[in-house]
């Protein structure tokens, strides 16, 4: 449980009660500070699917700001250089 894992972490349990409410607080805490770390390389891989599925020149969709194909190219492309991410770290 709970002690077993503040003892792990060299820990006083009390101390854990001192910076989380309970298990939930800090599986919380868990996630916010991997959203943190993960918010930057997300988007510099967005930029970079974007950067790489520019749109052919001269077709009436990309005039009127409606390519999806584009969108879709890019949401491929993020989702495969996150996997690429992933694996790599």
């Amino acid at each position: 449980g709970l002690r077993e894992l503040a003892r792990e972490a060299g820990l006083n349990p009390n101390t854990f009660y001192r910076h989380f409410g309970g298990v939930d607080d800090l599986a919380l805490a868990i996630i916010r500070d991997i959203a943190t770390q993960l918010r930057q390389p997300l988007r510099d891989l967005r930029r970079e699917a974007a950067e790489r599925s520019l749109p052919g020149e001269g077709t009436a969709s990309v005039a009127f700001g409606l390519d999806l194909e584009r969108g879709q190219r890019v949401t491929r492309e993020t989702v495969r250089l996150f996997f690429d991410f992933v694996e790599g770290n």
